[in-house]
């Protein structure tokens, strides 16, 4: 077993993030070997508190202000990619790293052996199909593993989609991470990242499924929906076209400036 990185964004998730570490004392692997890292957006709820009942299971969980004042442009909707790319870069202290999100459930008690497995193959990206759990699902911490099955599930398989992405730092780096032009719209930014690197790289799915808790979607904004419609859609369609390198003329993407009030919580 190798240590592994869980890179998550949030903001005002912190039942999610529960959840989600819950979640993950069922799995067959020394968490010891496994930190958390997590980019707040400012969450104004009990995250820490869920911070300091959790963090002793794991090698440790670092924290830190994702501060989106300090780009030099404006995150027009809620799209993470540079949030994203600051806490992979910045703060992910192993090579192997897990980046999803605190509603996302793993389904298989194998699920992070099997991804440290296919890790190490140094340029394979990782991509989980995703399935959405119904809105009166209710998690259940009682559970000795949360299954998916017809009753608890809706709507279709997701095959693509950030949901949960699996890669080695290095080659994160290597490859440009999430192209930020994204944030200057909404989402998008993971279904590029995924197109690029099955394009030019190497991809597959992982091999169990994800789940997601139920949340309302920001995509019925009507405002986030006009500019998708205009701005990340051509910009999707142009850089498929252009097969283009993520941030390849964006020497700052990385953007260690967004870190900030970073704790480590440690046994």
């Amino acid at each position: 077993m190798d240590n592994i990185s869980i890179c998550i964004t949030l903001k005002d998730r912190a039942d999610y993030l529960d959840m989600h570490l819950h979640n993950l004392q069922h799995q067959n692997y020394d968490l010891k070997k496994v930190e958390i890292c997590i980019a707040d957006g400012g969450s104004s709820d009990n995250l820490k508190k869920v911070i300091e009942a959790w963090y002793k299971k794991f090698h440790q969980i670092k924290f830190a202000f994702c501060d989106r004042a300090a780009l030099p442009f404006k995150i027009a909707s809620n799209c993470p990619a540079c949030d994203r790319n600051s806490m992979i870069c910045n703060m992910a202290s192993f090579e192997k790293v897990i980046v999803t999100d605190p509603e996302v459930l793993l389904t298989n008690r194998d699920q992070l052996q099997s991804v440290d497995l296919d890790l190490n193959n140094k340029i394979l990206m990782l991509h989980h199909r995703c399935i959405r759990f119904a809105e009166n699902v209710k998690y259940n911490y009682k559970a000795n593993f949360y299954s998916l099955n017809k009753h608890n599930t809706i709507g279709r398989v997701f095959n693509f989609g950030g949901f949960c992405l699996a890669f080695n730092k290095s080659e994160f780096i290597r490859n440009g991470g999430f192209d930020e032009r994204y944030a200057l719209g909404f989402a998008g930014e993971d279904s590029y990242f995924v197109w690029w690197w099955k394009n030019n790289r190497k991809t597959q799915f992982g091999k169990y499924l994800v789940g997601h808790l139920w949340h309302p979607s920001p995509s019925l904004n009507p405002s986030y929906q006009k500019l998708r419609r205009e701005y990340t859609l051509p910009l999707h369609s142009r850089l498929k076209a252009e097969n283009a390198y993520p941030n390849g003329d964006n020497p700052d993407w990385q953007r260690p400036e967004m870190i900030k009030e970073l704790k480590i919580w440690k046994s």
